[in-house]
């Protein structure tokens, strides 16, 4: 009952049964003890479910590898690196200090916070590493602007004889862009095509933008055509490329052939559309895009739309507008 109160967010009745329980002389297990944790976490109460744990901890109730991946998740969202420290420290008193799917958790908590030396330190100590390990420490890498290092373990990781998958690919296609590895960047899209991920939506992305940003237009059209059902993420990736490459013809009728087939520009599309119209100093037809971002699609510009626009009126001069803007 309480798992089922605690699915569903009843969160009242669900701690009004644990407390009876108690009462009852029948203490909790580590499931139960779960349950409240993780809707607390859900509901972003992070405060409450913390608490929790550490009274489930008080009472000599040992935790699993769910509530350490759920505490985990709780540091990061609580903004307290020391809290996660602590966690750590209980995590090497259980037997999970080298569970890999609590030491992803524990990387990712790491990362979160900048400390890049700790999440590696987690990752050496782990005694077994899965796919999913090596991609969090390879994410952690390229999202920080390591991609050398990203590079070197995703090269590692192969003479381990571990496959990249999906997720491998679009965390060191992004390494690749990052660094301007040109010759590793096509030596990865030859990995892609080997493993049969060059038509998947996320891998075509990226690869596109890798492309783009190199100003290598064909290759970048090859891969937009291997993937056999674009989504608006392809799109979008492909109108990014056609504005950074300044190539305005043809981004404005990539945009119709979105609709022709059916997308409905994103938030994303129309930050794209705009740093288009940047480039040119587009002034009327960057205004004509954010409004039609209200009136047209329901959307309401954000501070990405915003940052564009006055960077598109500061190039011209119109700093009475952008002020006007500003406020």
């Amino acid at each position: 009952m309480i798992a089922a109160y605690c699915h569903n967010n009843i969160l009242e009745q669900a701690v009004r049964l644990f407390k009876q329980m108690q009462e009852a002389g029948f203490e909790p297990d580590c499931t139960t003890w779960n349950s409240p944790i993780g809707a607390y976490a859900r509901l972003g109460k992070h405060d409450e479910a913390f608490m929790l744990f550490r009274t489930m901890l008080m009472v000599g109730v040992c935790p699993d590898q769910a509530t350490f991946v759920t505490v985990m998740h709780l540091c990061s969202g609580m903004a307290s690196l020391n809290q996660g420290q602590t966690v750590h420290v209980q995590i090497f008193k259980t037997d999970f200090g080298f569970d890999h799917v609590v030491g992803s958790s524990l990387i990712d908590m790491y990362a979160k916070f900048g400390n890049l030396e700790g999440a590696r330190r987690v990752f050496d100590g782990l005694k077994l590493r899965d796919l999913v390990t090596w991609n969090a420490m390879i994410a952690v890498y390229t999202q920080h602007g390591y991609g050398h290092l990203a590079f070197q373990l995703f090269a590692q990781m192969q003479e381990l004889g571990l496959k990249p998958d999906k997720y491998t690919f679009v965390s060191i296609v992004k390494a690749c862009t990052s660094i301007g590895a040109l010759d590793q960047g096509k030596q990865v899209h030859c990995f892609i095509l080997e493993g049969g991920y060059e038509s998947d939506v996320y891998v075509g992305s990226a690869s596109i933008d890798m492309y783009y940003k190199w100003h290598r237009l064909k290759d970048a059209l090859t891969v937009c055509e291997a993937v056999p059902q674009p989504n608006i993420v392809i799109w979008n990736a492909m109108l990014s490329g056609y504005a950074l490459c300044r190539d305005f013809k043809e981004a404005w009728g990539l945009v119709e052939s979105m609709k022709s087939e059916g997308f409905k520009p994103d938030v994303v599309t129309f930050v794209c559309l705009l740093s288009a119209c940047g480039q040119e100093a587009l002034v009327e037809q960057a205004f004509d895009h954010l409004e039609s971002m209200d009136t047209a699609h329901g959307m309401k510009p954000s501070l990405n739309h915003l940052t564009c626009m006055l960077d598109i009126l500061g190039r011209v001069g119109r700093l009475d507008e952008a002020i006007q803007i500003q406020q």
